[in-house]
């Protein structure tokens, strides 16, 4: 299940789940899965993945979170975060449906 927000770090993160469309618009580009906006505190993902793959995709968006929160996106270059995000969020996402079991 996605919040409508988190908390990381202290800093409050609303979630807005948008149609992919609006997902091209806000991201500039096309089939964006989901974008951390950290500059205006938002994490916006695409409701047009399946749910997993929507959990995932919240899941990488919110390391892209902690990452800014803590200045770590200041240190990494992209594909270095990509590569972690990616692996949090396969973390996350097992751990989340063995949670289930």
């Amino acid at each position: 299940m996605i919040p409508k927000s988190v908390n990381v770090l202290g800093q409050i993160f609303k979630v807005k789940l948008l149609s992919q469309d609006q997902m091209d618009q806000v991201t500039g580009t096309q089939n964006a899965a989901g974008l951390c906006d950290d500059y205006n505190q938002v994490i916006y993902l695409s409701k047009s993945e399946n749910k997993f793959a929507v959990q995932r995709t919240f899941y990488h968006e919110v390391f892209h979170a902690i990452c800014c929160v803590n200045g770590l996106n200041q240190t990494l270059d992209d594909r270095t975060a990509e590569i972690l995000a990616q692996s949090f969020a396969s973390y996350m996402s097992q751990d989340h449906k063995n949670a289930r079991k």
